[in-house]
């Protein structure tokens, strides 16, 4: 029977389940790579920005004795603080691409290895339907038959688990572009928060100076693009749950582990994703790059305020 060496000779180590989890994991960490050290920056800033907030409208409408050298000793500490924050987040840019470059090369690399297992399983299916054709013996013809079938359905799976996993490079590479416009916006920004808090510091009167910041108004843009890619992304993996489903009902071996997704609105509704596998690969509290867009629009949102009440 030297048919069944030749085509175990072709076969593969690969496991659709193992490469699943690895590419799953892949993806999670590009929407949530560093995006906890960004968003504790961010939101530093922000709990500042509330603060004032709340002075001036208790000025504003008589409901506090407070003085006007106290809201902008606020401010000034407001402004140094972002200054100090987005220094921060700076400082770390370069990293922070260097991370989503070699998370993205491994995209490309799973990619390649479902690709090669599809042209694997198609190279035995080929031998074997030539060995079909150049038997004489009946048991044997049912036998190969028998293999054929089962490799159809292999190549069934694999072939659509590499169609969706082949999107996560591109996808990949478009958030990728949206958080360096995102870090270059936060360049920009910290020799404008410097500014702000030098002006404080020197002078009462603030409002010529700050119409500048308004000009940052473009993060909401930002935040809108960095929520697209990442649902892109969060789709991609979603997908896997129904290649999931076809290897679970047509071989135990191919079966995944569940990864459910459930994607609500980006500012209105409470994201649950990963379930099943993000409390293995993360702790808890884990902030994504959702996250990220989602406090620095609410953190422009009130720093326009607090600029249009001074």
């Amino acid at each position: 029977m030297a048919f069944f060496a030749k085509a175990n000779d072709l076969s593969s180590n690969v496991s659709i389940k193992k490469l699943a989890s690895q590419t799953t994991a892949t993806a999670s960490s590009i929407v949530t790579y560093r995006a906890n050290f960004v968003y504790n920056k961010l939101e530093r800033g922000l709990e500042g920005i509330k603060r004032l907030k709340i002075l001036i409208y208790e000025k504003k409408n008589g409901k506090s004795d407070i003085s006007t050298s106290t809201v902008i000793e606020n401010a000034k500490e407001v402004f140094h603080t972002l200054y100090e924050k987005f220094g921060e987040i700076d400082k770390n840019s370069t990293s922070i691409r260097e991370g989503f470059e070699r998370l993205i090369k491994q995209t490309f690399q799973e990619y390649t290895e479902a690709d090669n297992e599809v042209r694997s399983l198609e190279k035995q299916r080929v031998h074997l339907e030539k060995e079909l054709e150049n038997s004489k013996d009946l048991e044997e013809q049912r036998s190969i038959r028998s293999q054929i079938e089962i490799l159809k359905t292999r190549i069934k799976v694999w072939s659509d688990f590499r169609d969706i996993i082949s999107q996560l490079p591109t996808k990949s590479e478009k958030m990728e572009k949206n958080v360096v416009h995102f870090l270059k916006i936060i360049h920009l920004s910290v020799p404008i928060y410097y500014q702000a808090y030098m002006a404080l510091t020197e002078i009462e009167e603030i409002r010529d100076f700050l119409s500048d910041i308004k000009a940052l108004a473009h993060l909401d843009i930002l935040s809108d693009e960095i929520e697209n890619s990442w649902s892109d992304i969060s789709n991609i993996v979603k997908s896997i749950e129904s290649i999931s489903r076809i290897s679970q009902s047509s071989f135990s071996s191919l079966k995944l582990k569940d990864v459910k997704i459930h994607y609500a609105g980006f500012f209105e509704n409470v994201i649950e994703f990963f379930q099943g596998i993000w409390n293995f690969f993360f702790h808890p509290k884990i902030y994504t790059w959702e996250d990220v867009a989602k406090i620095a629009k609410e953190m422009n949102e009130n720093l326009k305020s607090v600029i249009e009440e001074f």
